[in-house]
C-alpha cells in the first residue's frame, strides 16, 4: 500500500507565504494574534501552516515539509485559527 492510499498518512508543511496570508486574513477578522499549531520534529517543536494528505497537494511554492508519516504517531498541537 502506498502512502497516498493510507488514510492515516499526513504531511505537515510550513510556508511563509501561507502564514502571511493567514495573518492578513485573521487581522481583517479582528484576531491580531492567531495561534499556529506546532509539530514535534526530532524533539523540537516547529510551527506548521498546513496538514495535507500527500506532497502532491502542496499549494505554495515556498512550502517545506517538516515531517510526514502516520498521524497517529506524530505529536502535534492543533492550530487555533478562525475559531
Amino acid at each position: 500500500m502506498s502512502a497516498a492510499d493510507n488514510i492515516y498518512h499526513r504531511v505537515f508543511i510550513f510556508s511563509q507565504t501561507q502564514k502571511d496570508n493567514i495573518m492578513e486574513i485573521e487581522k481583517s477578522r479582528g484576531n491580531v494574534s492567531p495561534v499556529f499549531g506546532k509539530v514535534i520534529v526530532r524533539g523540537t517543536p516547529k510551527v506548521y501552516t498546513d496538514i495535507i494528505n500527500s506532497r502532491a497537494n502542496i499549494r505554495y511554492p515556498d512550502s517545506r515539509v517538516l515531517i510526514e508519516g502516520d498521524i497517529r504517531s506524530i505529536k502535534y498541537t492543533e492550530t487555533k485559527i478562525g475559531r
